[in-house]
């Protein structure tokens, strides 16, 4: 786009500004302008058409609005200056081909509008038919070009709106209430060209199918997403292959345009200005809830307002950050925004933690003070917090003011500190500002159309960034977050509870999805999910499969890639008839102020088709990592091409299709995904070498049959010593979580080098039928009680033989795992079975045994079974820690 262009059209935007419209013309523009970057700002088919569905969008409205041409061209042109994407295309994803036909149709069309109108004495009509009579007093050259410009464009809107928008209803609305009037009002004016292609252009938004040959574009299907209550909807393209049939392609025929919008703006804010704001506006609905404990938004509020005011008098006015110990719940949102609201910045402990690794993150805090509630008191005094110190929320003065305290705090101040595994053995804090987070839900608010209607569930633990997300994707929505413990229902009660809480919003890892799916009966079904999000491992053609036999056509699938630096930066939705190619389902396209690049080993772009490693630059990146200056400046640097804007380099591999959409190859290092979990195998080898009997150690993941990656230790024992299986797993329980233990040890005379003398991890093969009992002679199960739960094991654990002595956990069950087990055997027995019982009797004789004891005793069913009577402090699914919850088991019973 030519400079002189761009600044001549910046003035004459600002003539119009400065009132050479009607002033309630210039509202609508503004009015209309944001709604427009709202509903159109999340194509997923790359930035440069995302900028092109904002085009047409924005034009869509604002005709419909009967604002006329001029205003709406330069708002667009303006809006394409101040943007910067003329220059950016070629990074953004956009074809050459289609970079230059958009620099026509806006670019010269501009040029055009421009030096017609800027010297034009306006009559401040401000609508099209006013405009066209005024163009029919024009000399015929200047109409004749005029007339043209605006006949091709809007042609051109028709064609880019029907592949690209999301808002049918503004395209019908356009057709129906202002198309005929504008060919009426062509035809009364003697412009019979005009009129022709106005017609056909409006006819053609009517069409409810897509030629697939239209003009050569890519195709693009649309998913529809029903919105809670209202039954509303909101279209999302998805990438589909070049050639599917017309008939595939779906319409919504429904937008709620009167549910309130994330404005931009508020991203320039702070996190209880924006919650503060849903509180006057939602005030007596219910913001959480956990079984029968329940706040309100008033009630949250004033609670976190009064434990504010409480950590501005007891901590230190330096103190950036206050570490919280919960489990989910309203005390531990209620920590959150108090600790928010006092300008400081949250870091989530997990009780399930091992205390070495709490310690650990805590030693980098310098934390006076640590907030907790009654039920964590012992454990915070474990880990060295002791009378004021601890800030219990069950001891807070309820005299205390209530009211909101005003605090100014700015986007840019520490909102929280993430800690993730760490490739050095410890590990690290990803730091978050206000304005990272408020990007991160203003992106998925709009892109999901989420409201006051919606009801949210937390699987994930508040350490996680997805855990993050549902929180305050519920609270600054004014919806109702519902974290569900699986520690006290279990995974078999959880289809039930979707369904009874009408939850409308489900996110989870993929593995948890397969885990709770397979425990579906033939009636399940949940009629208000209308959004399944799944993120943080790969997912596979599979879970699509079963997506789509358990949901109903109007839920959408989301597959999404992130990483706890930048959530969410590539979507990819998916509804009833997608097509997809291959067993790798695509992480799709960018969403909005997020550029990502693929580059090589030198920085230098790779082709389309070939892999790269993925590069984000945004201005909304983490900040860093905490008191890890190296880390940071080696992770992080400034965009050459975007000032402002920052780099990241994620270390996970993937390429391009040739439309922008990318695929996901996994990690470029040796950092693995475990049930969402990001772990770098250097904390685990670490912590197995500090063990006396270890030489060396490589740590690798595998993908099982089901394609979940499980972590296999190959070891290295010292000469002449032995080190058995139930050992290291007893070892590892006491340093590292639950994901980070792996679910197999090997043993190796000597690891495997290349030539160059480094490790060759891709000779440390994993073949899981090897698995057998753990160093112990073999015993046959002979009882039908046994055998069926030798059985269960086998098939879940895909062990072979399993021995009546060996323990599930050391032949590498997990929490997940555990919860199969435990819903097999009560099924096929008919015997009540809790998940209790197997942390406390982890071999098949001794559940034999607990079953033998019980089974005559009760005819009860095993749907029917109390699942209170479950283990009471099973920590959050993905972070089980087994020997703490084994140990404070024993202390109960």
């Amino acid at each position: 786009m030519n400079l002189t262009i761009a600044q001549t059209n910046i003035q004459l935007f600002n003539q119009l500004r400065q009132n050479r419209y009607a002033p309630q013309v210039i509202e609508e523009i503004v009015a209309a302008y944001e709604l427009a970057k709202g509903l159109f700002q999340n194509t997923y088919r790359g930035s440069g058409k995302t900028f092109i569905a904002h085009v047409i969008g924005m034009s869509s409205i604002l005709a419909a609005l009967h604002v006329s041409p001029e205003l709406i061209k330069a708002a667009l042109l303006h809006s394409a200056y101040i943007d910067g994407q003329f220059d950016q295309f070629a990074e953004r994803g956009i074809s050459a081909a289609k970079r230059h036909h958009l620099q026509a149709v806006l670019g010269a069309a501009a040029e055009s509008y421009v030096a017609a109108y800027t010297d034009f004495p306006w009559r401040q009509s401000g609508t099209v038919p006013a405009l066209l009579r005024q163009v029919k007093e024009f000399d015929q050259v200047k109409r004749n070009l005029i007339l043209m410009r605006l006949a091709n464009e809007l042609e051109e809107y028709v064609d880019y709106g029907i592949l690209y928008c999301d808002n049918a209803e503004e395209r019908l609305r356009f057709t129906e209430i202002y198309g005929q009037t504008m060919v009426n009002l062509a035809q009364e004016l003697e412009f019979p060209t005009l009129a022709d292609q106005l017609n056909q252009a409006f006819q053609a938004v009517k069409l409810v199918t897509i030629p697939s040959g239209l003009r050569g574009k890519q195709n693009v299907r649309y998913a529809h997403i029903g919105h809670p209550q209202t039954q509303a909807g909101v279209a999302a393209p998805v990438c589909v292959p070049p050639e599917p049939p017309a008939s595939n392609l779906i319409v919504p025929t429904q937008v709620d345009l009167s549910l309130p919008r994330f404005e931009r703006s508020a991203i320039e804010q702070s996190i209880p200005h924006r919650f503060e704001s849903q509180v006057m506006r939602h005030g007596d609905r219910l913001a959480v809830k956990v079984g029968d404990h329940q706040l309100t938004y008033t009630a949250l509020n004033q609670a976190a307002n009064r434990l504010a005011r409480h950590i501005l008098q007891h901590s230190r006015p330096e103190q950036e950050l206050v570490p919280l110990l919960f489990e989910p719940g309203p005390d531990m949102l209620v920590a959150i925004l108090g600790v928010l609201k006092a300008g400081k910045g949250w870091v989530p402990l997990a009780v399930s933690y091992p205390e070495i690794r709490l310690r650990m993150i805590l030693g980098e805090l310098d934390a006076t003070c640590l907030i907790t509630n009654h039920y964590h008191i012992d454990l915070a005094q474990q880990l060295g917090f002791h009378g004021e110190a601890i800030i219990d929320l069950d001891t807070i003065d309820a005299t205390q003011s209530s009211e909101n305290l005003d605090r100014p705090i700015a986007p840019d101040t520490i909102a929280c500190v993430l800690y993730t595994s760490g490739s050095t053995g410890q590990p690290k804090g990803v730091v978050h500002s206000h304005r990272n987070l408020l990007h991160l839900i203003w992106r998925g608010t709009n892109a999901f159309q989420i409201s006051a209607n919606d009801r949210l569930s937390m699987l994930s633990s508040y350490c996680h960034i997805a855990g993050t997300n549902d929180i305050f994707r519920a609270l600054l929505n004014g919806a109702m977050l519902l974290p569900y413990r699986l520690r006290e229902r279990g995974l078999t009660d959880l289809a039930t509870w979707l369904t009874n809480e009408k939850i409308t919003i489900y996110h989870s890892g993929p593995t948890l999805f397969r885990h709770l799916v397979h425990t579906f009966n033939d009636h399940d079904t949940f009629p208000d999910i209308r959004l399944i999000h799944l993120g943080g491992e790969p997912l596979a053609q599979s879970d699509v499969t079963l997506f789509r036999q358990h949901f109903s056509e109007n839920c959408v699938l989301l597959n999404n890639l992130g990483c706890t630096e930048l959530s969410g930066y590539r979507q990819y939705l998916i509804n009833a008839t997608t097509t997809l190619q291959s067993n790798a389902v695509p992480v799709g396209y960018p969403t909005e102020d997020i550029q990502v690049l693929l580059l090589d080993e030198q920085g230098d772009a790779v082709p389309t088709g070939s892999p790269g490693e993925i590069v984000l630059s945004s201005p909304y990146l983490a900040l860093g990592y905490w008191r890890r200056p190296d880390a940071t400046q080696s992770g992080f640097s400034n965009d050459p091409d975007n000032p402002g804007w920052r780099r990241y380099r994620t270390g996970d591999l993937g390429y391009f299709l040739p439309d922008g959409c990318l695929i996901y190859l996994g990690r470029k290092d040796f950092q693995v995904q475990v049930r969402g979990y990001r772990v770098e195998v250097a904390e685990i080898e670490a912590a197995l070498l500090n063990y006396s009997h270890i030489k060396e150690v490589a740590v690798k993941g595998h993908d099982n049959a089901q394609g979940e990656v499980r972590l296999v230790a190959y070891i290295v024992p010292l000469a002449g010593t032995t080190v058995t299986d139930e050992e290291l797993y007893c070892y590892l329980k006491q340093q590292l979580p639950d994901y980070m233990i792996p679910a197999r040890f090997k043993r190796l005379t000597a690891l495997p080098l290349t030539p160059n003398g480094k490790v060759d991890r891709l000779a440390l093969i994993d073949t899981e039928s090897d698995v057998t009992a753990l160093d112990k002679p073999y015993i046959a199960p002979q009882t039908p009680v046994e055998k069926a739960i030798a059985q269960a094991w086998s098939e879940i654990l895909n062990v072979q033989q399993v021995s009546l002595d060996d323990d599930f956990f050391v032949l590498g069950g997990d929490s997940l795992q555990a919860m199969q087990v435990v819903t097999r055997v009560s099924s096929s027995l008919n015997m009540p079975l809790s998940l209790r019982t197997l942390f406390e009797s982890p071999t098949i004789a001794g559940l034999a045994a607990h079953l033998n004891l019980t089974g005559s005793s009760t005819t009860e069913n095993p749907a029917d079974v109390e699942y209170e009577e479950m283990v009471v402090l099973l920590d959050e699914l993905e972070e089980l820690s087994e020997v703490e919850v084994h140990q404070r088991l024993i202390a109960e019973t």
